[in-house]
């Protein structure tokens, strides 16, 4: 059976490059685009647009990383904010959460119990 958090690992690792493939994309569109109006007034709106795109990716990985802390109950408070204001460390963050909630929070099953040998 697979382990969740190597999953979700390379779940998040293509979701990254995916969206960071889509953010360069659209900033080259952005660079190429020539308006036939005044170009000052575009050049000063640019980043605002960039920016703009930006976090509408963060908003996006956001709801996803929001679908999976319900389902994998991860108890973490600031991941979503972490994720709007910047990607790569709120998925971390919550991979890292994950991580440590799988490794050490896991309940311990009083019939599996291979610690306490009966005499």
């Amino acid at each position: 059976m697979k382990d969740p958090v190597f999953s979700l690992i390379a779940k998040y690792a293509l979701i990254l490059a995916g969206l960071y493939f889509l953010d360069n994309l659209f900033t080259i569109m952005l660079n190429e685009f020539k308006p036939s109006y005044d170009s000052f007034e575009f050049t000063r709106w640019r980043p605002i647009v960039k920016s703009t795109f930006n976090i509408l990716l963060n908003i996006v990985t956001a709801l996803l990383l929001s679908h999976d802390i319900k389902e994998h109950r991860v108890k973490s408070k600031y991941v979503i904010v972490a994720t709007i204001l910047f990607r790569p460390v709120g998925v971390f963050v919550f991979l890292l959460f994950l991580s440590y909630q799988d490794r050490f929070l896991k309940p311990i099953d009083a019939g599996t119990d291979d610690s306490i040998i009966d005499s």
